[in-house]
Formats: C-alpha cells, structure tokens, sequence
C-alpha cells in the first residue's frame, strides 16, 4: 500500500472532500474500526461484526455499497448499506436519486435476483452525511414505530393518528409508500410497507463537522485498540483502514477481522487481541436478575439502538416514568442481556448522596489496581475517575437519580464506555437522551399476570390488568397476592374493586420490587408539597378528573382557581420531576396514571374530597355552555365530557349531594342523548337515580324540584328503550316535584309535559297526549307567543294526529297533522332558521306521514332535506339521522327504488344498534322495514327472518297488545302463506 502523509492525515484525515465516493470510503473505514473491536455494527442490534463487504453487486444485492456481517450466538445478521453523502427523502418526480436508492432497496428486499436478503435478521440501511433535523426527529421515530408495532394496522394507525403523530411523520411515510409503489410496479400494501420500514435504518454519519464526535470516537477506539497508545499511530492505522476499504471497493471484495489483523501486523502495527483480552474476569455488580421480566420489545429495541452504537451522542441514555413503571427493570434486563458485551457492569443507588457516593467508592475499590496502599475515599473517587476516562467496555448504572448534577461529579467528559440512568424526572431530556417509559400494553400485563400466577386467561384477567392501568408494580402486587392467598383472578378483581388501595398497600414478597405503590409515590408527593402549594392542588384536582387528555384551560385563574398562569407552569415543571403527570404541549392537555389518582385520593380526608369535588365541578360548569342547535358548542362540550363523568361517579362515591353535581348530570345525560351514545347515558342516569333512591330511602336525602330535570330526562331515556311504563312514572314524578316549586318557570313546565305527551303518544294514548301539548301550547301563547319552545310544540301535535290518524284511519286526524306541521315549519322559515335542526326534525315526521299516505315522492323530498339539514350541523353517527335513514328507506321502496331503499336501511340498522344495542325497538323498526322490502321483492325467506327478529324485539319491549306488534304479527302470517305485498294491501283497503 502507498504511505500517506501523516501530517495531512494529521489535520483531518476524515476529509470528505467535494465527492460522495471519499465519504463513502469513510463510513466504510468506521465498520473496518468496529471489526477490530469486535462490536456491535451501527445499524444493527445484536452481534459482533465478523466481516465487511464492498460493492456486491454481482451477488444480487442492488443495495451493494457497503455489506456489514454481524454473529450472535450462531445467528448471521447483515446489514446492506447504501451511502449517499446529501440525499433528499422526498417524492419529488425530479428526485431520481432517492427514487433510485429506494428501487433498489426494494429489489434487495424483496430478494429480486438472488436470495440473499433474510427478512427475519437483516437489515437495509441508508448513510447519509448532511444532517437533517427533520429526519433525525421524524423519519427515526416513524421506523422506530414499525419496529415495536405488532402489525400493519396498528402502525399505518399510529403514523396517521394526530395524537401520537405529525404532519411531517404523515409527509415521510406517504413519500416511502409513492416511492415503494414505484419501485414494486404496482401499489405497494399496508402490509409490505409495514415490513419493509422494519427492516430500515437511516444512519448519519458527521465526517463534516471539524469538532466531530464521530472522529473523536472513531480515534478513541483506535487508540485504545493499539498495545502502545499514540495518537500519530492512531492516525496511521485510520489511513491503512481507509486505504483497505479503496481497495476492496475497486475489486468487489470482502475482509474478516483475522485478514484486517494480518494486514495491519505486515505493516508493524500492534493492536490488542480483543479475543483473549476478555478471559480474566468481570467486574459485574448488580441486583438479582428479575425471572419475571416480560414484553418491553419496543422500549428494548430503543435502548439497544440507543447504546449499542458508536455514536458519541447515545453513550449516555436515560429512562424515565413514573415510579413503578419498570425503570430499573429495564436497566437491570438491558445489563444481563449484554453482559458479554461490557468488561465492567456497576449498580449505582442514586436515590440520595450519600448511598450513590457509597456505591462509587465500592466501585472504586474494585478496580483499584494497588488495593494494599492506605487511600482515602476521595482519592479512591480520582481513581474511579480517571479508570473511566482511559478505558472502554464499561456500563455505569445510576438507578433512580433526581438531579442531572449529581452524577457529573461522577463521570468524565470524555465517555468511553457506556451510562444507563434511570430517574422520574423528565427534564433531563436537557441533558442526554431520554427513553420515556409507558405501562405495560394490555397484551404485555395479561401475559405478566398468568405467567406470575400461573392461572389461565380469562375476561377477568384483562379486566385487572386494565383497572390497575397497566402499571408494572401494581401487576406485580396483585400477582403475589394473588399467588400467595391461593386466589383467582375473579376473586382478586372483587376485592380490588371494594378495597383498592387498601389492597395494593400491602407488602407481600416480591423479587423485582421492594416498594408498595403507595410508598412508592408518597415519598415524591411529599417532596411536591415541601416545594409547591399550586402542584399539590393540581394534583388533587385532576385526582377525579378522566386520567387522560385534561385541558390545561382548567386552570385559568377565576374565583376558585386563585393561581395564575407562572405558577401554574412552575406547578407542572415541578410534577414533571417527579413523572406524576405527562403533558402533551401540542394538545395543551396533562393526563395522570388512574392509580396515582387512587393514591392521592387515598390520602385525603373525605370532607377534603368533598370540597375538592364540588369546588372543580363549579369550575368545569363555567367552562362550557352545551347548547342542542349549536353545534360547534358541542366539539368543546365533547373534550370535558370525560372529566364531567368521572366527577359525577366521584360524586356518587363520596355522597356529594350538591345541585352543582346534578346540574352536571343533566347536561351531559341531554347531550349524551342528542348525540346517539343512549346506553352511556342511561347508565348514567341509572346510577344516578338508583343512588337518589337509595339515600331517599335511607332518608339521609330529600328528593325536591332541584332534581326534577333528572327524572324527567331519564324518562326520555327509558321511552327511547321502549320502556313506557317506568318512562311514564319517572317523568310523572318530575312534573309532581316541578309542582312543589312556589315559582316554576314556563319552560320547565311545558318541557316536562311535552316530554311526558311524547311517552303517553308511544303508548297509544293520544287523547291524553294532546290534551298535555296544548295545554303547552296555550301556555307558552300567555307566556311568550315568541317561545322557541313552540314549533316543538306544534310539531308534536301534529305528531300525535298523524299517528293517531293512521291509527284510527281517519282523514280528519290527518288533516290537523298536516296543519300543525305546516305552521311549525312557518314559524322556523320566518324566524329565518331553514338550517336549524328542529326544521329537520319536523320534516322527517311530515316525510313519514307522507308515506303512509302513499306520496312517496314528497315523503323522499321532504325526507333527503331533513338529511341535508342535519348532515350541514351534525356528524353522521346518531340515532336521528337513523330515522331519517328509515325514512328516506320506506320513500324509495314506494317508489320502487329497492337498491337505495336497501342503502338507507342498511344505515338506520348500524346506527340504531350501535346507539341503543341490537335488541332495541328502534332496531326492531327497521327490521320490520327491511322485511317489508324483503317481501316486497319476493325473498320470503329473508322477509320471514327479519319479520320474526322484529316481532321478538316488539314483543319483549312493547307487548303483544301494542299496535307495532299486532301489524308485524299479520305481516309474518301473511309472508309465511306466500301472500304477495300487493294482495295483502289489497286486502286490507277492502277491509276497511
């Protein structure tokens, strides 16, 4: 080989000059370097490098320039390397060189002209030498993703979501998949993009940059590879590399590590026999293995991406969580896992000073090479010190440290070998790379659970797992419990559900932790009260909020929340510390484990909760004003839904009889009501009312007309379900407490009847019904001839005449129905609300009186406007576009439209048994419809079978007496006979 100059090389001899070919031969001299050392190749996980390639083309790798070989316990991995010094990710038609690098990726991927690629093992990588802040931020967490995802759906999800994802991460995989689309021929499947973003790696490498850690590294292992270190030896051993890896790129030729020793040797350098050097023995200090350990794979991977690298910058990494979340486990399986790779492994206790001193001098000791001479211990701390500034291949563990400050006393600036810490605080992302650490995922904490225990799965094992939210020392808890006590899930989840805390404060044997969870956070909810005032009533705040997604606009200063918004953010820098809560900036919201709220909730006294309870209630009150026809109010009523629910089941647990927290009720049991989620509100309101009941009877509670909203609106809900009796009786008590009220008001008067005329219509009971509404309406002409309460009003009316009409046959019915809508719907056009949704309400009941009487056209017409209205204000998912969908359904098969026909009930049917479940009366509705079109169309098999579904529904709910059941009885006899549609309304005219 040529001699080079030293002293050129000596200036900079990673000069990349102008050409991509010098950085090339560069980034391939770096995996020459991490052959001698025998290391982990950059790029992949696992395995020592065994050998390094150069242009292989002709083997039918299309990714060729560089091919890194690692082994790991008889495992092959390979790296293929495409190196491109400043390359542009982007789909631009005028991007021929990415769109080139990504063929041919693609091509080795797939394995097009030759079986070398292993799917399994290798990896494909890019090396790139201009930096690009997007890429490092972006492109590597949406890889990243795909490696810890567990299928193609869950990872397109997770980069499409904008909750966990961005713009920017959207923009890049949609560039991969144009570009894979183009290189595969056709398009590229979820599935395969999926894979093949598995397999990549994109590496930077910075040659540019004179201060480069990359250089300084790179020089660093090759002094410390050479028996004698110096660093113009160092310079010349780079150069022989670099000339190695020129001329095995011009023949296509390949090097293994015994080849690149014998080169160096015949150019009289010595390097240490990194092989033999490892037969004394390690120094290895750390806590029992955890047998137990379980999942982690993503957390894992990122760690091993983090420190089995050469990269200067992840030499240090740092895992934080909240306490019990498996920081140590982490670090402790990561040290055992890779024990082979490290010649020193020590565990530091960094709790407190003088525990992490104590553990530095012990380590100290064990590598002081004159153990006889009499030292102090902070000369024993020179000694560690400046060991761990001239040797490699060793792993420091600082476990539990609070401050950043009180490491760096500990460890060099130069780091040659390796630093785990593990800390709750999450602003030492100002310091190093950090790892934040989640729960178990639901899969991980069912299979921590039965393997604990070693009982079967069951619904109750998923149910513990998800009301211990997930958290590793919960689970562990509940495990040896249940263990120990000989229990079954089942048993164990009863108990939790009365006991909780009290259960989980107990102390059974456990090998991977040594705390309780109360104890472990109480001594960090101690730290938050010595240091903030405002972070402590935060805390117990969003203690009986929803754990997740709590809008920071909750603690905007008013009349109860004092703190303005500096202390408020001091507040949750210092929660931060601790890991008690996270926060998404983007969103603007703070979300809180469910077990640190039980905790906290745990340590208060009741009247505390109490107050607590009643004084957020009051601020979320003021936070919003629901309104039924706006429906942009109903997006921001939405995001405090959540917090208004879980405050109200706080309520119920605590007794807190105030009219603040009924007021809550009824606001969302309306909303909940309007916007399709029936059976969430009815079990709201079941609870609720079930609770009133009880501490009424009790008699530690007087029911008065403060809550008589409350049974008026579960009565709503109760004749939804088809419950008419107990809808009937619940709404009959709210008018009688409205009664006892000296002052009630109109509105609440009329809204009370109009509901309880709705309830008496369904029963059949028309008379009563519209003796109810206009008594209403005569009252609202005294009270307010204007009342926005009237074209509901009118609209019923004409309701209970229409239905009363067809019931009875009679035309004159009929008529007051269809002047009681017209005037309805005249008042709505002069008031100039075309758009409102009482007018598409109105015209929906107008579209179906016009099917019954056989003006399909205008029914089709009045129905499709109602849709159009409602589409304009509303999201497509609830139960009043479900009617209309009816409807509009029963137009199109009078018109003899069945395709359409069948469209729309096909819609009604999902929405209805997606709001109200597959057995409610509306689905049986719909049922009837469609068996009806069935019969229409002469499928008397299908007819027959929807017919029967309905008519079970109507009987269970309605009764065999009721008028829906008696019709649907006579249309199934009348299929089951083979009576054609026509015959039988044929038959019915002459009858009448």
């Amino acid at each position: 080989m040529k001699e080079t100059n030293h002293d050129s090389v000596l200036s900079n001899p990673f000069s990349t000059g102008n050409g991509g070919v010098k950085f090339e031969n560069l980034v391939g001299t770096t995996y020459l370097v991490a052959l001698l050392n025998e290391s982990i190749p950059r790029g992949l996980e696992l395995g020592v490098t065994t050998e390094v390639s150069f242009q292989q083309r002709f083997s039918g790798a299309t990714v060729d320039d560089i091919i890194v070989s690692s082994e790991d316990k008889g495992v092959i991995r390979k790296l293929f390397l495409q190196v491109k010094h400043n390359l542009i990710f982007s789909d631009a038609p005028s991007n021929t060189i990415f769109e080139s690098v990504i063929k041919d990726a693609w091509h080795t991927f797939v394995n097009r002209f030759g079986n070398i690629f292993n799917i399994q093992f290798d990896k494909i990588g890019i090396v790139i030498g201009v930096y690009n802040a997007n890429l490092d931020k972006d492109l590597q967490v949406i890889l990243q993703w795909a490696r810890s995802a567990n299928n193609a759906g869950e990872y397109c999800t997770k980069v499409e979501k904008a909750k966990f994802s961005s713009n920017s991460k959207r923009k890049y995989l949609q560039i991969f998949r144009s570009q894979l689309t183009k290189a595969k021929g056709s398009i590229v499947t979820d599935e395969e993009l999926w894979s093949f973003m598995k397999t990549l790696v994109v590496i930077h490498f910075d040659f540019d940059n004179t201060a480069s850690s990359e250089k300084t590294n790179t020089l660093n292992s090759l002094l410390n590879l050479l028996v004698q270190r110096d660093i113009r030896v160092a310079h010349n051993l780079f150069d022989i590399l670099r000339t190695a890896v020129e001329e095995k790129s011009s023949v296509a030729g390949t090097i293994n590590r015994s080849q690149l020793v014998e080169l160096l040797q015949n150019r009289g350098i010595s390097i240490k026999n990194i092989s033999s050097s490892k037969n004394y023995e390690q120094i290895f200090s750390m806590p029992k293995q955890n047998v137990y350990f379980t999942g982690r794979d993503k957390f894992f991977t990122k760690l091993v991406d983090s420190l089995q690298t050469m990269n200067a910058i992840t030499l240090t990494q740092v895992i934080v969580g909240l306490g019990g979340v498996g920081k140590t486990q982490l670090a402790m399986e990561y040290a055992y896992r890779y024990k082979d790779q490290y010649d020193v492994i020590w565990w530091l206790n960094s709790e407190d000073d003088n525990t992490l001193f104590s553990d530095y001098i012990r380590f100290a000791k064990q590598i002081n090479k004159f153990p006889d001479l009499e030292v102090t211990n902070e000369q024993l701390k020179d000694i560690a010190f400046e060991w761990l500034s001239s040797h490699k291949g060793w792993l420091l563990i600082f476990d539990n440290l609070n401050e950043w400050s009180e490491v760096e006393t500990y460890l060099p600036k130069n780091i040659l070998g390796h630093v785990l810490v593990t800390s709750r605080n999450q602003h030492l992302d100002r310091f190093s790379r950090t790892i934040p650490l989640d729960c178990f995922s639901p899969e991980e904490s069912v299979t921590y659970l039965m393997t604990r225990t070693q009982l079967k799965r069951s619904k109750e094992v998923e149910e513990l797992a998800a009301v211990l939210g997930n958290l590793p020392l919960a689970l562990a808890h509940a495990a040896a419990y249940i263990k120990q006590k000989g229990k079954s899930f089942s048993s164990y989840l009863k108990m939790f559900k009365v006991h909780k805390l009290k259960l989980l404060d107990q102390s059974p044997e456990l090998p991977d932790y040594d705390a309780t969870v109360a104890t472990t956070w109480n001594l960090s909810f101690s730290e938050v009260r010595d240091q903030s005032e405002v972070a402590v009533k935060l805390l117990y705040w969003i203690s009986f909020t929803a754990p997740e997604l709590i809008p920071r606009s909750l603690f905007e200063q008013n009349e109860i929340w004092s703190f303005d918004e500096f202390e408020v953010d001091n507040a949750i820098s210092i929660l931060l510390n601790y890991s008690l809560i996270d926060v998404d900036n983007e969103e603007q919201t703070l979300s809180i484990h469910r077990l640190v709220q039980e905790v906290i909730k745990y340590s208060m006294f009741s009247d505390l909760r109490g107050n607590y309870i009643i004084e957020l209630a009051t601020t979320i009150k003021d936070k919003f004003d629901y309104n039924t026809n706006d429906p942009k109010s109903w997006i921001y009523y939405e995001k405090w839904l959540p917090h208004i629910l879980a405050l109200i089941t706080q309520a119920i647990e605590e007794k807190v009889l105030e009219q603040i927290v009924f007021f809550l009720v009824q606001k969302a049991g309306i909303f909940l009501l309007e916007h399709g989620r029936h059976l969430q509100g009815k079990e709201l309101f079941e609870n609720i009312i079930r609770w009133i009941e009880q501490m009424e009877e009790k008699r530690e509670f007087v029911v008065t007309y403060r809550i008589a909203g409350l049974f008026t609106t579960f009565g709503t809900y109760l004749r939804d379900a088809g419950d008419y009796i107990n809808s009937q009786k619940y709404i009959e008590r709210g008018i009688q407490l409205n009664n006892e009220k000296e002052s009630a008001g109109y509105e609440e008067i009329v809204a009370a009847r109009v509901s309880l005329a709705e309830t008496l219509m369904k029963r059949g009971c028309f008379s009563d019904a519209l003796e109810l509404l206009f008594y209403s309406l005569n009252l609202l002409n005294e009270s307010d001839p204007l009342s926005s309460l009237k074209p509901s009003v009118l609209n019923l009316i004409a309701v209970s005449y229409r239905d009363k009409g067809i019931l009875e046959m009679n035309s004159e019915d009929i008529d007051k129905a269809i002047s009681y809508f017209d005037e309805a719907l005249s008042i709505l056009n002069e008031a100039d609300n075309a758009l409102n949704l009482e007018v598409a309400y109105i015209l929906n009941n107008y579209g179906y009186l016009c099917i019954r009487l056989g003006c399909f056209e205008q029914a089709y017409e009045k129905c499709n406007r109602a849709l159009q209205i409602e589409k304009q204000l509303i999201r497509e998912d609830i139960p009043r576009l479900a009617r209309i969908y009816n409807n509009l359904g029963m137009a199109c098969r009078g018109l003899k439209q069945y395709e359409p026909s069948k469209k729309y009930f096909d819609l009604s049917i999902k929405y209805f048994s997606d709001s109200y479940g597959e057995g409610d009366y509306n689905v049986g509705l719909v049922l009837n419809s469609i068996g009806k079109l069935n019969w229409v169309t002469g499928d008397w098999a299908e007819a027959q079978t929807k017919l029967n579904e309905a008519l079970l529904i109507f009987r269970r709910v309605l009764g065999d007496n009721h008028p829906n059941t008696q019709s649907t009885q006579r249309y199934l006899l009348a299929v089951q006979e083979k009576t054609t549609f026509q015959e039988y309304e044929d038959s019915r005219k002459n009858m009448n």
